[in-house]
């Protein structure tokens, strides 16, 4: 593509050889290569941050690749001559049409016994002829200034010609027109889809032009033809069945299509219009551009008359149309099932099922986008996204996910529906052990993995945002609080309309304050708040109690994923409404129900959450720690993965990842995953930490694999690593890095005196140079001592000190 040289213009000459944003050729002759459609496929299509758009291959003379969404880098096609897809003689559908003429229902023209289906002829019913001929000829001038050169193909209900505008240097356009004109309906959405282009100003929406009239051929009855932007390129579907023959089509390419057709869909529902029809035959993709087609079925909200226009599987069923009408629901419906049929086309989806190469890691973004694509086209409308808008940001972070599965490169993008995670899940892994680890009689053992406990995960995960149409938004985005009790008593002070947000706040603070029952009721006024119809208090049985609430709650998930959310959070607390309200729960004290009980239920709720917004981290991570807990670490580790790759400043995901590594006993991979965290992670130090005590720490093996001690290597290591650990809030000495050195020599001598420790190794001023069994025990008292100075009182010290004089080494006389 080059630029326009026309004085004034900053557009690009498209393969069709006019400007797209004068429209008019260039002075010269463009120079840009004709012809068959070749392929050139990136290697990366989803570009990392930092990567400029044209740093790749794409085009043999280095012009700009089509990027959609600041993410996806979409193949250059090159596009063959547009004379060259204009077709002769196009053949009548095998199933006729409707005749229409007054409102006759009739089929003509359908192929019937054998033979073929008729162009020209009469309606059995009311006698009146058809004609599915067209009405335009090559040389054929239209309204003395488009000049015909034939027709391009038939939509729904009209043909579409390919023209030269003779009066603007022979740009290309389309003119549409009716295959039957005398079909009342037809005639009726003709007129509604010209209100309605007229009116339309989007670059994925075609552009109309002109409207003009040209005879027909038969009659003379004066005809009238759209006159519209021509979009050169291939509709979706062209691009579908190539993608089937030859492949080339990616998950990211499907998906970059569906952001940009959500971009004009909502664009025409900020104007309270439904598209209607949406399907790969009605989206052409162009050289750089993606432009939605054939406005024909545009209908206002609220239009319950006028004709419905529609295909077959993309609409959604009769029985929804006929209770609710079309709706921005069914849009949503139509591309769900557009982007699921060039989905299943796709390399990826091939792989994917066949068990090719890359379907370990990248099956699960896969599974994300099918996500998308599911709520998209659920079965209950209420279930479906709300908006073009929302289902697209769902489409983007899929398609960072799927970028990052595919290259291991970061794609962070801050999320719209979950708070930022400030609390780490790294059960005191990352933490220097207290001297209560001494003082306690604790031995050095096997390194804790820090699993957290499922209460820790329900009070740690990060919440969903506020929604800004709840009452209560603005007292909420001020009312922070240092601790969850005194958060409470600012809630209580809200004197507004009842509001579910205040009710899901008070709900986490309770969970908080270790109240699951006392929380377990704010999320029972929540789902009461959203219910569409409340019910009254009556007396009832527990169990009749109990099940009216279970319903409630279940109705409200349904309606709301913040409800699903929340549920999570009470299972892993062990809390279940019902139960509760039914007795079998105590009100007070730690639950009793077993933790892989709470992990069960709570994954069922965190896979709603999930579904609804498939490309969001957190479900990803609270999913991650159920597998956890349900000893799954392969899916645990899928899950740690897709979020990690994609923000390395998610040190949640890599502390499970680490975990996950320990229980292998791969110690080295548990590094990596500790020091992948971001430096612009809030955890980078905590994870730095970590990383430190893994080196030295003796980590759970199986016998025939060792002692699960560290190497010399290992060692050498994290005394390397020691001075970069900023502790107590500095570099340098300080109480935490005397107690983690003295974790460190301990963990040293353990190594020394087994056979571990056959390996030479230098230790510096830590460990000594060169390290022995002897020198180790002077270093481990030495240390020993000194922390005993951070005791608190005299029985602390007592116990360092001995424990000083015990591994001091031995004097013989």
């Amino acid at each position: 593509m080059t630029s326009c040289a026309r004085p004034g213009c900053g557009g690009s000459v498209e393969e069709t050889g006019f400007c797209d944003t004068c429209g008019r050729r260039p002075p010269e002759p463009a120079s840009a290569e004709s012809a068959g459609a070749e392929r050139s496929r990136p290697s990366s299509a989803v570009l990392a941050p930092g990567e400029a758009a044209g740093s790749g291959s794409g085009r043999s003379r280095g012009e700009s690749r089509w990027v959609v969404a600041d993410l996806v880098s979409l193949p250059v096609l090159e596009f063959a001559d547009p004379a060259s897809r204009v077709r002769g003689h196009p053949p009548p559908p095998e199933d006729g049409r409707t005749c229409g003429v007054r409102g006759c229902s009739a089929k003509v023209g359908a192929a019937y016994g054998g033979q073929p289906a008729l162009a020209e002829g009469f309606c059995p019913d009311c006698g009146e002829p058809f004609s599915f001929v067209p009405k335009l000829r090559p040389g054929d001038l239209v309204g003395d200034q488009y000049e015909v050169i034939g027709c391009l193909d038939s939509g729904g209900l009209g043909w579409v010609y390919l023209a030269r505008d003779t009066h603007l240097d022979g740009n290309l356009v389309a003119l549409k027109g009716l295959i039957n004109t005398h079909d009342g309906d037809a005639l009726r959405l003709a007129v509604a889809e010209r209100r309605f282009l007229t009116m339309l100003d989007h670059p994925n929406v075609v552009r109309i032009f002109n409207f003009v009239t040209h005879p027909d051929p038969q009659s003379g009855e004066q005809i009238g033809y759209t006159v519209m932007e021509y979009v050169g390129g291939q509709s979706l579907h062209e691009v579908k069945e190539r993608a089937r023959a030859e492949g080339g089509l990616l998950a990211e390419h499907v998906a970059a299509y569906g952001h940009e057709i959500l971009a004009a869909l909502q664009y025409l529902h900020d104007r309270e219009l439904l598209y209607c029809d949406m399907k790969p035959h009605n989206v052409i993709r162009g050289p750089n551009r993606l432009k939605v087609i054939d406005l024909g079925a545009v209908r206002r909200f609220g239009d319950r008359t006028s004709p419905i226009v529609g295909t077959e599987p993309y609409q959604v069923p009769l029985r929804e149309i006929r209770e609710r009408g079309l709706t921005v629901s069914s849009d949503i419906h139509t591309v769900g099932r557009t982007l699921g049929a060039l989905l299943h086309a796709t390399d990826d989806w091939v792989a994917g099922q066949s068990g090719g190469p890359r379907a370990p890691r990248f099956a699960f973004g896969l599974r994300s986008f099918r996500r998308v694509l599911d709520r998209a086209t659920d079965s209950d409308p209420d279930r479906r996204f709300g908006s073009a808008a929302e289902m697209a940001a769902q489409l983007r972070a899929v398609v960072r996910e799927l970028g990052s599965l595919k290259d291991g490169r970061e794609r962070p993008e801050p999320s719209q529906v979950f708070a930022q995670v400030t609390a780490l899940l790294d059960g005191g892994l990352g933490v220097v052990p207290p001297l209560r680890h001494w003082t306690a009689g604790g031995h050095a053992g096997v390194l804790w993995d820090g699993r957290p406990t499922a209460e820790e995960v329900a009070t740690r995960l990060p919440p969903p945002l506020v929604d800004q149409a709840d009452p209560a938004a603005n007292f909420l985005a001020t009312a922070g609080a240092p601790d969850p009790q005194r958060l409470l008593a600012t809630l209580a002070t809200f004197d507004g309309p009842a509001s579910v947000e205040v009710e899901f706040s008070a709900c986490r603070a309770q969970l908080a304050m270790a109240e699951p029952v006392r929380a377990g009721e704010r999320l029972v006024r929540a789902a009461e708040l959203l219910s569409p119809s409340p019910q009254e208090p009556s007396p009832q049985e527990p169990a009749e109690q109990a099940a009216d609430v279970a319903r409630l709650l279940e109705a409200a998930a349904r309606r709301d994923w913040r409800m699903a959310w929340h549920r999570g959070l009470l299972a892993l607390a062990g809390e279940d409404p019902a139960r509760s309200v039914a007795g079998e729960r105590p009100t007070t004290g730690p639950t009793t129900e077993p933790t892989a009980s709470r992990a069960t239920r709570a994954r069922a709720c965190f896979e709603e959450v999930y579904s609804a917004v498939p490309g969001e981290d957190a479900p990803k991570l609270a999913l991650g720690y159920c597998a956890e807990l349900l000893g799954e670490p392969a899916e645990a580790g899928r899950l740690y993965e897709a979020v990690w790759l994609r923000d390395h400043a998610q040190a949640g995901a890599a502390f499970g990842l680490a975990r996950i590594a320990l229980g292998r006993g791969d110690r080295a991979e548990a590094v990596a995953a500790l020091d992948g965290v971001s430096e612009k992670s809030p955890h980078r130090d905590v994870a730095m930490i970590a990383a430190v005590r893994v080196l030295f720490g003796r980590i759970a093996v199986d016998p025939p694999r060792g002692t699960g001690l560290p190497t010399a290597a290992d060692l050498r290591a994290a005394v390397t690593r020691l001075p970069d650990l900023y502790l107590d809030g500095r570099y340098g000495d300080s109480p935490a890095r005397d107690r983690l050195v003295t974790a460190l020599r301990e963990a040293t001598l353990e190594w020394v005196e087994t056979d571990a420790g056959g390996e030479p190794l230098d230790g510096g001023d830590v460990l000594g140079s060169p390290v022995t069994g002897r020198g180790l025990r002077g270093l481990v008292e030495e240390s020993l001592r000194r922390i005993a100075y951070q005791a608190r009182d005299a029985d602390d010290h007592g116990v360092l000190v001995d424990r000083a004089n015990r591994v001091r080494p031995r004097t013989w006389r």
